[in-house]
């Protein structure tokens, strides 16, 4: 991916913006939070598993909307109650 298709693809999702963006702060230092290497580790492991959590949800998210568009294109019968999708 071109830095190009990886910002208008972060764009889309802003959740997942943020939390790059508060690993490049960390990286930047600009604060002095981290000034020893153990404490940059522990914020970057910090970081790393939430953007993981981020990741998988706005993953999840993207799969249900292509099945949900998949079955409503597909002619098949369904009632769309709330988040989930009930074939008739």
């Amino acid at each position: 991916m071109s830095p190009d298709q990886i910002l208008a693809t972060l764009l889309k999702h802003p959740a997942l913006l943020n939390r790059v963006g508060h690993i490049l702060e960390i990286i930047d230092n600009k604060d002095g939070h981290t000034t020893l290497a153990d404490d940059a580790q522990d914020c970057v492991i910090k970081e790393l598993r939430e953007f993981g959590n981020e990741l998988l949800s706005e993953w999840a998210k993207t799969e249900n909307k292509k099945a949900e568009a998949t079955l409503l294109n597909s002619g098949v019968a369904v009632n769309k109650k709330s988040k989930k999708i009930v074939l008739a």
